[in-house]
């Protein structure tokens, strides 16, 4: 090999070696919420019970458990949540099909003391599963932040509320994530 093509050879290796190097952008990623918390379920008891036409008070309440966080909301580790509000079912349909969309305003109660205020709306319009769960933070930890489109499987109406009504109902989330 002549000199003048070891020279070549070393500068096109030069070239390739110091060329600024053109990288593919990052993948796209979920941004990170503030907090993921755990939840068996969420429990709902209707007074009266709810039938066809009618209307009744709807309490609610869960427990979230091994609440994490990767932003400054670390001390939050659990909590209860507990709502209410009013909630009409059609008139002709049955309750117990389980066709509803549940206004709850509530509160949060952590394990530091805080608390803060949500708006739930608990959506069981089972012709169009998911089901779907949407909190809103008002204030307290967290304000500003939602929970919003959290899957969860088929609620669990009482056994017997084909003949009695829709007393008691019962939302097996797995799991909340606050953003």
């Amino acid at each position: 090999m002549s000199f003048r093509t070891k020279i070549a050879a070393v500068a096109l290796t030069m070239t390739t070696v110091t060329a600024p190097t053109v990288l593919a952008p990052p993948t796209a990623q979920a941004a990170l919420g503030d907090l993921t918390c755990a939840l068996n379920a969420a429990y709902l008891t209707f007074t009266p019970p709810l039938k066809a036409g009618q209307s009744s008070s709807v309490n609610g309440y869960a427990n979230l458990t091994g609440c994490v966080s990767l932003t400054s909301y670390g001390r939050l580790t659990r909590a209860t949540i507990a709502a209410s509000g009013t909630v009409t079912a059609a008139p002709g349909i049955n309750p117990c099909g389980l066709i509803l969309d549940m206004p709850l305003t509530g509160q949060v109660t952590w394990d530091t003391g805080e608390t803060s205020d949500i708006n739930v709306l608990l959506s069981t319009q089972l012709s169009s599963l998911p089901v779907l769960v949407g909190i809103d933070v008002t204030s307290g930890p967290l304000v500003g932040d939602s929970a919003n489109n959290t899957v969860v499987p088929a609620p669990v109406p009482n056994l017997d509320c084909a003949i009695v009504g829709l007393q008691t109902l019962t939302v097996p989330v797995l799991a909340i994530s606050f953003y």
